[in-house]
């Protein structure tokens, strides 16, 4: 997921940082691409608000690894 995502979802970013609970300096602070921590904070806050949006957080590759070795699909 891409920091720019975050004005999809919340609108701004003032208002991402203040759904996440965290400083506008600190998601200032986070890369392009959100690393897996980042994103799940932002689905968990999402879900906690009411705004979560499956087009909006697709699966993460890393878990379709993950599943392959499980035998899952």
């Amino acid at each position: 997921m891409k920091k720019e995502q975050l004005k999809n979802i919340w609108g701004s970013y003032p208002k991402a940082a203040k759904a996440l609970e965290i400083t506008k300096g600190a998601l200032h602070q986070w890369g392009d691409v959100l690393t897996i921590h980042q994103i799940d904070r932002v689905r968990g806050a999402a879900v906690r608000l009411g705004v979560y949006r499956p087009d909006l957080f697709p699966r993460p590759q890393c878990l379709n690894s993950l599943s392959a070795k499980d035998g899952e699909q």
